[in-house]
């Protein structure tokens, strides 16, 4: 009976054994398995991921030219206030290394050098060479036009450049990306309208929007005691002057009345700031566009029977594949008066436009005399007598 138990036990301890070393037999071959499975998906994943190499830095392209630097050269007769003012700007962004900039300041007494800007940048004489393909790299050198994108002319004693300068002068303006600023003065510009000038100035005349006549006599110089608007018969986005507002014109009306008005352009209310007088034109040319006239006096070209009645005070036109600003008055400063901003702005917008290239694509701002009858014309020469100039219609369009 003992054996017969002791057999049993020991029975059951095999089998006990056995299955134990089957589940263990079972459970490695489970997780071999399971392993070659993770190899396998992750073998998976790493042939499907792109590897992560590190890309050596991009050299720089040595063929790729560099942002060109606008370069601008300023042309005075004399140290007029709008002058100085346009000067220290643009000082101001040679500094900041924005442009490229030179002086030269007509007269014969000694001239200080302005702050920051280099003495060989003050020119001693206007540049007599046009060599576009010219190698030189040479700073000091600055008797190149073609070294200049630019020129900003503060009512210049033009008789002072030789024939060759003004020929020279002609030629660059005609170059693409090349453009002029002509601010009007009562200093020099009557010379443009002498007859014993005529020769020698006339690539002058010709390349300007319009035709100056010489400075009214004294009883008929405009009332200097009040300010005046501008009209716009056109617009165009280098007028804008608060860059935060929609309109072509925005800041015009902050500007002239002091606040936002929707009548601005056609109110005969005297604005509380404004300009007070423009240089006096007998034509304008055949491809110029007037921008701006100075309401409220009567132009020389209207006592001759001429479309532009009212005297123009920013005047633009394409002269081959360079631009012309024509300015009537040096008296954009006064912008200074309620924003500085804006003169700031509305130089550095007119110098981008006249180095623009291509055709002009200004907007027109609306009429306000197209529609009038001859009577109604007649009427507003009778009111607009005495206003400094002609009798004559005096309301430009846009105002």
């Amino acid at each position: 009976m003992m054996l017969t138990r002791l057999k049993l036990a020991t029975l059951m301890l095999l089998t006990i054994g056995l299955t134990l070393v089957g589940m263990g037999h079972w459970a490695h071959r489970a997780l071999a398995n399971d392993s070659t499975t993770l190899a396998h998906a992750t073998l998976l994943v790493s042939s499907d991921s792109s590897p992560q190499v590190a890309q050596p830095e991009a050299k720089p392209d040595s063929n790729k030219e560099a942002p060109k630097t606008l370069r601008v050269l300023l042309f005075a007769g004399a140290p007029t206030r709008e002058y100085q003012f346009v000067r220290s700007l643009f000082t101001w962004k040679k500094v900041k290394k924005q442009i490229d900039l030179a002086v030269m300041l007509q007269g014969t007494l000694p001239q200080a050098v302005p702050e920051h800007l280099p003495p060989n940048r003050m020119l001693k004489k206007f540049p007599n060479r046009l060599a576009v393909d010219d190698k030189k790299k040479d700073n000091d050198v600055v008797d190149n036009l073609a070294d200049y994108d630019v020129i900003i002319a503060f009512d210049p004693n033009w008789t002072q450049l030789t024939e060759e300068q003004i020929g020279l002068l002609e030629k660059w303006l005609s170059l693409e990306g090349h453009g002029l600023i002509m601010v009007a003065g009562p200093m020099n510009t009557p010379q443009l309208a002498k007859e014993t000038n005529a020769k020698k100035l006339k690539p002058i005349v010709g390349l300007l929007p319009v035709q100056v006549g010489e400075e009214r006599k004294k009883e008929a110089r405009p009332d200097a005691s009040k300010p005046r608007a501008l009209g716009f018969p056109l617009s165009d986005d280098f007028l804008k002057l608060d860059e935060q507002g929609k309109d072509p014109l925005a800041g015009w009306s902050e500007f002239f009345f002091n606040k936002a008005r929707k009548d601005w352009l056609q109110t005969t209310e005297e604005p509380i700031r404004g300009f007070y007088t423009a240089y006096p034109v007998q034509k304008i040319q055949a491809d110029a566009k007037v921008v701006a006239s100075l309401r409220g006096l009567a132009s020389q070209e209207a006592a001759e029977g001429g479309k532009h009645q009212e005297s123009p005070f920013l005047v633009v036109m394409p002269y081959g594949k360079g631009r012309v600003i024509f300015l009537g008055s040096g008296e954009t400063w006064r912008l200074r008066q309620f924003n500085s901003n804006y003169h700031e702005r509305l130089w550095e917008q007119m110098v981008q436009f006249v180095t623009a290239s291509g055709a002009l694509d200004l907007r027109k701002t609306g009429r306000r005399d197209q529609n009038l009858s001859p009577t109604e014309q007649k009427a507003l020469r009778t009111k607009l007598k005495g206003t400094g100039g002609s009798s004559a219609l005096s309301w430009r369009t846009g105002t």
